[in-house]
């Protein structure tokens, strides 16, 4: 995005707080992942219970740069451990790290809210491991840079006022959202071999921890709100993790001077074609 092969960035905090460290000036201006989405737990039967029984063990990742590997390097070295004591195994995504939790390659994960429902959709037992110090991070958003945020504002506004209707509309009806998304991918549609009503109550499933995760109450007027306190958190955590040596502040990365307008729609009006949608 710096750039300018893209406007718009989905993105955890990470290399936004690193960024303001270089001079970019990359900024959220409107929240996605209300609460941090990473988190750890162990596979029943790994005799872990708590993250001091990480040391030794083997912790599955997506991949061991993600930022559930970094959540989890930091969770052991909050737990009084290094951050090499447990061994970061990556299992990537989808049937691959399923197959590879089932077969026993690892002792616990460090992934992602909805990569945890779809571990329990396919039957495997897991237990959450608190850590301490690590809850009320802002979890993520949408990021552009502050001089296009400033010179485009009508396009970022109807960018998020667009996202905004589809969250009214995928609340008030989130099956004809999961049917939406087949028409228009596809691949997307359950496996061959799984009957549909099971592939969508699982998909059902996943969505709703995601809606549950943006941190927008059904019926609420106001999309995409970003508590300052929580991104000071998120920064605090990013020093913590060795991530940045110099200080940033809540106001380098945080621009959320558009959502007033962003917010003026009828969400009546989604919500009738909710209820009509099939």
């Amino acid at each position: 995005m710096i750039a300018g092969g893209a406007d718009i960035a989905l993105v955890t905090p990470e290399p936004v707080i690193i960024g303001a460290t270089k001079g970019t000036d990359l900024a959220y201006f409107a929240s996605y992942y209300g609460d941090w989405i990473y988190s750890l737990a162990a596979v029943d039967g790994s005799g872990i219970t708590g993250v001091a029984d990480l040391a030794g063990k083997r912790i599955g990742v997506t991949n061991v740069g993600s930022s559930g590997a970094t959540f989890a390097r930091v969770a052991l070295q909050l737990a009084g451990l290094d951050q090499d004591a447990a061994t970061f195994v990556p299992i990537g995504v989808g049937a691959q790290q399923i197959s590879a939790i089932q077969d026993g390659q690892v002792d616990a994960l460090a992934l992602w809210d909805t990569q945890y429902q779809i571990v329990r959709s396919a039957g495997i037992a897991i237990t959450d491991l608190p850590v301490d110090g690590m809850t009320g991070l802002f979890g993520g958003g949408f990021a552009a840079r502050k001089g296009r945020l400033e010179s485009d504002q009508d396009a970022f506004v109807k960018f998020g006022r667009a996202f905004a209707k589809g969250v009214v509309h995928t609340q008030a009806n989130p099956e004809a959202a999961i049917r939406a998304m087949w028409a228009a991918q596809p691949d997307t549609r359950p496996a061959a071999g799984t009957p549909e009503a099971d592939g969508l109550a699982e998909q059902l499933q996943v969505l709703q921890v995601r809606l549950d995760g943006l941190g927008v109450p059904q019926g609420s007027q106001d999309w995409g709100g970003i508590d300052p306190d929580g991104v000071q958190r998120s920064i605090d955590f990013a020093q913590k993790a060795g991530l940045i040596t110099e200080p940033v502040g809540v106001d380098q990365i945080l621009d959320t001077g558009l959502l007033g307008r962003i917010n003026e729609f009828s969400r009546d009006e989604i919500l009738k074609r909710a209820t009509a949608a099939k």
